[in-house]
């Protein structure tokens, strides 16, 4: 009741705003002959009863001289702040008419500033009408501008802390408790945070995502009838909600982890439109859920697509927001867009709408960002040689990566004392890597990791050497995705022929993170540790050993038979210790992943599952590393890097691989 109150009386109190008469000087020129007065008096007296047909408004006329397209009277009226608008019309060779509407009273960044256009019809009657239409539009524009900001207003005030609706009803100061007028309350609300929400576009970018999303799924829709398992809309609806129908599908990998792309794009739009964190996931989590449920209708609840379009897509869009950000408050260079554009098109689109509405809410200008954000991003070219199983077979490859890290706690790897929680991305991580060998791309691997909050405490302190002393960590509740896939070549990705492809795609579900960095006399120490509860896709490495003792994928798990992986669950322990004096850093990482078959769900088709068998696969990394600052952006490393990877299946088939590296890099840092 007082909400309703509130804005009862808050659209009232607008009336009295949107009646106000305002004051609008016209200055007309014709450039087709010595003499326009007669053209600019009768335009004058007809825009003055097109204007006051929608809104009383004051008009006062002025003619500039033929071939003046300055006028010092102009100056001298907008210097005495008379006048809201400034309408300059000219008209011009064949009989084009050029017109601007200036605002002179601009209150926010939320009102438009200047409003150029030509009519360039065959006839002056025709661009004479048009403009009438102009500053009709105009007109209507400055009756309403008040009542669209009263509802930007009331969307948006549930999130405000600097203004409040009392008791009464009355919007007021939430410190003070003073009352507040409209126009003195949008002002307050407007500058109070440059992230205000774009609800109704985030709601046709999502709606217009699932649609292309739609159109693309019956446009193979004979290749999706394979995946029709219900008939009927309602009786499929039933038996998802009772969860009969929630299990693992036995899509191709690369239809699976595209899911992780599709929960990245409704993650992007969200963000893209001020969304935080947190809302942005349960709408990414929500959108995925009407996939499923009611759009893919005809097939089973995927629990696995769940997983990786809503929870896995929002971790590593956040990933990619945060990069593009810190990308585009480091440069302003084409460069720069076009990176950031990549990972985050949707704040690239949007942004640029901002910037052509002349929207202050636009999220993507450079130096949007807290001034606390720290980030470093290095960009790598280098060349591998891997020895396999002993040093018997051997590879080489050159390699292409990007490593970034962007850091939201106050005073990051800076002076001072603090201590307190971020709750709102205290840290992203990526790396991304791709390698060409002998038969094109060999290796891919990718990690997008977000600490979704973390409680810090920090000490530092410089000598009089400008070097810091003292100690700095965070420890936090974190989630990431990992695509890891080796020795495999763009022809081989779905043969069931090449067994050479290995690949885990892991939805590094939920864990923990601890960063700590101590300093002395320009020495950094930095230790971290990620611990993770997984769920994955993952190629079954015993495989290989099963059919080659003449065993037949025939009654194995339909995803096994069809695709070579399963589904499995486990753990993540990731360790990094590294070292940094002046220009020389080494470091010392290792990583062990452990997983076996989940049957925490029914897989699709289990019931024609004859050899239920069992399941684990282990892969470890361990690594050492030295660098070299060459100058303050470039760097040469060299690394050593051991590979162990395992697999067992029930009936005692067991395989197990080691590949040692030696790497060479050029790193660009930025």
């Amino acid at each position: 009741m007082r909400f309703f109150l509130f804005h009862l009386l808050l659209l009232t109190s607008l009336q009295v705003f949107a009646r106000s008469e305002k004051t609008v000087l016209v200055s007309v020129g014709d450039l087709t002959t010595q003499d326009g007065r007669y053209w600019a008096k009768q335009v004058c007296e007809s825009l003055h009863e097109t204007m006051n047909s929608v809104k009383s408004m004051n008009t006062q006329c002025l003619y500039t001289h033929s071939g003046s397209m300055i006028d010092e009277r102009v100056r001298y009226a907008r210097s005495k702040a008379q006048f809201h608008y400034h309408i300059q019309i000219y008209k011009m060779k064949n009989d084009h008419i050029s017109a601007q509407i200036t605002n002179w009273a601009q209150e926010d960044d939320t009102d438009f500033s200047t409003s150029p256009i030509t009519f360039s019809d065959l006839k002056l009657e025709e661009n004479q009408a048009s403009l009438h239409k102009f500053v009709r539009n105009f007109v209507t524009y400055d009756k309403n501008k008040y009542l669209y900001k009263t509802q930007l207003l009331i969307a948006g005030l549930g999130e405000s802390k600097q203004i409040q609706v009392n008791k009464d009803g009355v919007v007021v100061d939430s410190i003070t408790h003073e009352p507040l007028t409209p126009k003195k309350a949008y002002a307050i609300y407007s500058e109070e945070s440059p992230r205000q929400k774009h609800y109704l576009r985030a709601a046709i970018e999502l709606s217009a995502t699932l649609g292309f999303g739609l159109y693309k799924y019956y446009d193979n829709i004979a290749s999706n009838k394979l995946d029709h398992d219900y008939q009927g809309f309602w009786n499929a609806l039933k038996l998802k909600i009772k969860g009969d129908a929630a299990m693992t599908d036995d899509n191709s990998t690369a239809a699976n982890v595209g899911h992780v792309l599709a929960g990245v794009t409704y993650y992007s739009i969200l963000r893209s439109n001020g969304f935080s964190q947190l809302e942005s996931t349960l709408w990414t989590i929500g959108s995925s859920a009407v996939w499923e449920y009611l759009m893919e209708y005809k097939e089973i609840m995927s629990v696995n697509d769940m997983i990786f379009t809503g929870w896995s897509g929002a971790v590593v869009g956040e990933v990619f927001y945060q990069m593009a950000r810190a990308i585009r408050n480091k440069s302003n260079s084409l460069w720069a867009k076009t990176f950031a554009g990549i990972l985050d098109p949707a704040s690239a689109l949007n942004g640029s709408l901002d910037n052509w509405m002349k929207n202050k809410a636009s999220l993507v200008q450079k130096g949007d960002l807290d001034a606390s954000q720290w980030s470093r991003m290095e960009l790598s070219l280098g060349f591998t040689n891997a020895k396999f199983q002993d040093g018997k077979e051997s590879a080489s490859s050159t390699r292409l990566g990007f490593n970034g890290k962007v850091v939201n706690i106050p005073l990051y790897n800076e002076e001072g004392k603090a201590k307190g929680l971020v709750l709102n991305s205290p840290a992203v991580d990526m790396e991304m890597e791709i390698a060409n060998g002998k038969f094109g791309i060999s290796d891919w691997h990718f990690l997008g990791k977000t600490v979704l909050a973390a409680y810090y405490d920090k000490n530092l302190r410089k000598n009089d050497r400008d070097e810091l002393s003292g100690y700095e960590y965070f420890i936090g509740i974190s989630s990431a995705f990992e695509w890891d896939q080796k020795n495999s070549n763009p022809g081989a990705y779905e043969s069931s022929t090449r067994e050479n492809r290995d690949f885990i795609a892991n939805a590094h579900v939920i864990g923990s993170t601890i960063q700590v960095n101590g300093f002395y006399r320009g020495l950094k120490v930095s230790f971290t540790m990620d611990i993770f509860a997984d769920y994955a896709m993952v190629s079954s490495y015993a495989l290989e050993e099963y059919e080659n003792a003449g065993n037949s994928r025939d009654g194995l798990l339909s995803v096994l038979r069809k695709r070579g992986y399963y589904y499995g669950s486990g753990w993540t322990t990731a360790l990094q210790l590294k070292a940094q004096y002046k220009r020389t850093e080494v470091g010392t990482s290792y990583q062990n992943t452990a997983l076996e078959k989940s049957d925490l769900v029914k897989h699709r088709f289990q019931d024609q599952v004859t050899n239920d068998a069992d399941y684990r696969d282990d892969r470890s990394i361990a690594k050492i590393w030295i660098s070299y600052a060459l100058t303050k952006s470039t760097q040469v490393k060299l690394a050593y890097e051991v590979i162990k990877r395992s697999g067992e299946m029930s009936g005692g088939f067991a395989r197990l691989t080691t590949e040692k590296k030696v790497m060479g890099y050029l790193l660009y840092l930025f």
